[in-house]
């Protein structure tokens, strides 16, 4: 919808139907996000994300989606990283790059309001969907980018910090998705900047999801002044993010201690951007393929403890356009020749594949051995 309203580009919404139909012949199931961090220019000049307004377009934009895909696709996620989407507001790395930090709880809001609006138009869509595809109603989530914040110290103030400063940038969300409420760190922020929160919206945003998608790549070390610090002599990623997948683990695990009405858990990105060698042998990462391993170990450890988590997605599936970094940082299991477009799966893609392979046929095994088809 290249106004954000009216009328529809149906070139582009052919195009992902193509794609959607060539997933399920290869026998790939889509997870479809709705909004990745792509407003239409015509939005923006209404506000964009800062105008209520819009959370109303793109409910619209929804249904307009649902009705073409909906008979084939059953994943639906209304946004990726509404975190990110505030950070083009109040600061000037992504766009729009307002720089006004005054924005970031209307914007937040906002987002969240449009989430529920879209939900309510996915699930009504849903029922009425005879689908070609699959069985039962489609399942409706929403995708949060999730840093823990962990105190540089065990003193009261770096515990009483690091808890302010996840719950003013990252926990907000899942407290207005799951209790209905923000934390009073951030209804404070509110009232100072002019943004009205009525109990209609929170009942708006926290009616029930099916799933949750979190993306994850680092932890935050906060001092007991609310500083956030880099760890001496941690490993790093290009972008400069600590390596520490124990992190994730004591990140789902007071999750699942906090929120009552947790649901089933997904990973949808999770990865590093790290140097390849490139031989004639191949290209080899064997870093990527450490933190890789680390990472599905820890999800294993929360599994384990309790914790409902559904799905990996590794981020990510070829060297890709990092935003405004270009393409200096490889996250990608395949590596792309920017001059010949030739694709080359890295020793972690092959090493992946694999692993996907060797569970596959365990739980064949599994199924077969317990009588069950």
């Amino acid at each position: 919808m290249p106004a954000g309203t009216g009328a529809v580009n149906v070139q582009g919404l052919e195009f992902y139907s193509r794609l959607v139909d060539e997933l399920l012949k290869n026998g790939i199931e889509p997870y479809l996000t709705l909004y990745h961090w792509d407003l239409p220019a015509a939005m923006q000049d209404l506000g964009g994300w800062t105008n209520r307004a819009v959370a109303e377009h793109f409910a619209a934009y929804a249904q307009v989606v649902v009705e073409r895909l909906g008979d084939r696709v059953k994943k639906w996620c209304t946004f990726n990283e509404p975190e990110v989407i505030v950070a083009g507001y109040i600061g000037d790395g992504l766009a729009p790059g307002l720089k006004n930090p005054a924005l970031r709880v209307a914007v937040g809001h906002n987002l969240l309001l449009a989430h529920g609006m879209a939900t309510r138009v996915l699930r009504q869509a849903g029922a009425s969907i005879k689908s070609k595809s699959y069985e039962g109603d489609l399942e409706v989530g929403i995708v949060l980018n999730l840093v823990p914040a962990e105190p540089a110290s065990a003193t009261v103030s770096a515990k009483t910090a690091a808890r302010r400063h996840w719950q003013r940038n990252y926990g907000w969300y899942m407290d207005g998705l799951f209790k209905g409420k923000y934390p009073r760190v951030v209804q404070l922020e509110a009232r100072r900047t002019g943004v009205n929160i009525s109990s209609a919206d929170m009942e708006l945003i926290r009616q029930p999801i099916d799933y949750l998608g979190i993306n994850w790549y680092l932890r935050q070390v906060v001092t007991g002044k609310g500083r956030v610090i880099r760890v001496p002599g941690a490993k790093e990623t290009l972008m400069g993010w600590e390596i520490h997948a124990p992190a994730l683990t004591a990140m789902l695990l007071n999750m699942k201690g906090e929120y009552r009405q947790l649901p089933p858990l997904y990973i949808t990105e999770n990865g590093a951007a790290l140097k390849d060698e490139r031989t004639a042998s191949g290209v080899h990462d064997l870093g990527r393929m450490t933190y890789t391993y680390d990472h599905i170990s820890a999800l294993e450890m929360a599994s384990l403890q309790g914790v409902d988590i559904r799905g990996y997605f590794a981020w990510s599936l070829m060297d890709n356009l990092e935003w405004s970094l270009g393409y200096s940082k490889t996250f990608g299991l395949v590596h792309v020749d920017r001059e010949t477009q030739v694709r080359t799966v890295k020793d972690t893609g092959l090493w992946y594949s694999a692993v996907i392979k060797a569970n596959s046929r365990g739980k064949a095994a599994s199924r077969k051995g317990s009588g069950r088809r």
